[in-house]
């Protein structure tokens, strides 16, 4: 193998493969990425056994061939040499040389048969899917993701097509986001209900910068992705989702219009004096106002008003000195720490920071809505019933204390 390709096109495509390759697998083999040349163009292939990223560059090919090299070592080399084209060849089978202008490095490959086959997806049967629209709803739900790994069905994103409407679902047990959105040119026949893992979703993120469709697919227990040269590929995982309409409040009877930028904004300068590790902040709301304030014994206090359009009563949420109360009643799994080091069963309003500042991120100002109900749990303090933070066409946040939902005018 002998050919010769332009360091800006070649450095591009290894950083978008480093996600994907496995850094300290116990199979060497997942290390390498595979270097393959034909007719032109070299393709790049990486996989840890449950995503896969193929990529092509164009290039000057002398000899046709592939090899196998370490793609964090090549990533490296590649990213310090001059900017000049970079010659790569196979020297005595294994050996793979790579020259530019005075520089060369000669670096020990592995055998091109002992890396694992990766399937492929006929694209001409796949669904076209608006760039901006997957971004979106990755975005507004990966936060809930759960980081457990012993949580295997939910350590993804329940994903739901039916003709031209997507919706992705998210939950780590406490916390549950939903997004929806509808595709302009693509549609499905049927219905489809697949569980994507959450390292397709972020390398989904950052690729294809630029592109505007993303072509997506769907064989056996694998989805496939395109994003321009870039093709995508996962295995499903497995399992049943939880059923998340269950927790989803509904007959909410108080309306309040309030600017998510401006609001956001407030909630982040008022958690600055709020519990380290309960995070908790109170809203209390009035005619015409939102008072929302944090209290730290060991620090201080802060509160400050926004002004909403809201003509109801007066209604309140948060409970003084929430400091990470984790559920009694909940199964010894549930007690445990997340991978994070967060405890599993946090109260309700310990979340609230986080997601007043992430609707307030998400969601243009003046497009949404936020409604406020009296929501407590119906079982008392065994109930395990999660903070939930919806999002798109509504973002509720629910459990013991009162629940808030944002939703579309």
């Amino acid at each position: 193998m002998d050919f010769v390709i332009g360091k800006d096109s070649l450095l591009r495509e290894l950083q978008a493969m480093q996600g994907v390759v496995e850094k300290k697998s116990t199979i060497p083999i997942l290390s390498n990425i595979v270097l393959d040349a034909r007719k032109g163009q070299v393709e790049l292939l990486a996989t840890d056994l449950e995503v896969a990223i193929r990529t092509t560059c164009e290039a000057s090919v002398a000899t046709e061939g592939s090899a196998t090299v370490s793609a964090r070592r090549l990533f490296d080399i590649v990213r310090l040499l001059p900017e000049a084209d970079v010659r790569v060849r196979v020297d005595d089978g294994k050996w793979v040389t790579i020259t530019c202008q005075k520089a060369r490095f000669r670096v020990v490959g592995l055998p091109r048969e002992d890396f694992p086959e990766v399937k492929e997806f006929d694209f001409g049967k796949g669904v076209p899917v608006e760039r901006d629209l997957l971004l979106d709803l990755i975005n507004k739900v990966g936060f809930a993701i759960a980081t457990d790994e012993g949580r295997y069905q939910i350590s993804g994103a329940l994903t739901l097509l039916s003709k031209k409407d997507i919706t992705m679902v998210t939950t780590d047990g406490h916390r549950l986001a939903m997004a929806r959105g509808r595709m302009e040119k693509g549609s499905i026949e049927g219905k489809l209900e697949i569980i994507l893992p959450r390292k397709i979703l972020n390398e989904l993120t950052r690729i294809g910068e630029g592109e505007k469709e993303v072509l997506f697919g769907h064989k056996d227990n694998q989805a496939f992705f395109k994003v321009g040269r870039t093709i995508l590929s996962a295995n499903l995982l497995s399992g049943k989702f939880p059923d998340y309409e269950q927790v989803i409040p509904e007959g909410n009877d108080k309306l309040i219009k309030i600017e998510s930028g401006p609001f956001g904004e407030v909630v982040r300068r008022v958690a600055l004096l709020s519990g380290e590790r309960s995070r908790a902040i109170k809203l209390a709301v009035t005619k015409g106002t939102v008072e929302v304030s944090s209290s730290n014994p060991e620090v201080g206090e802060a509160s400050e008003t926004v002004d909403v359009e809201y003509s109801g009563g007066e209604v309140g949420t948060g409970h003084p000195g929430a400091q990470g109360r984790r559920d009694p009643g909940a199964p010894a799994s549930r007690r445990a720490g997340s991978g994070k080091g967060l405890p599993v069963r946090r109260d309700a309003d310990a979340y609230l920071v986080d997601i007043l500042i992430l609707i307030s991120k998400n969601l243009a100002p003046d497009e949404y809505h936020l409604i406020y109900r009296s929501a407590e749990a119906e079982t008392g303090p065994q109930s395990v019933a999660p903070a939930v933070p919806r999002v798109v066409k509504s973002a509720s946040f629910s459990g013991r204390t009162p629940a808030i939902e944002v939703a579309e005018k």
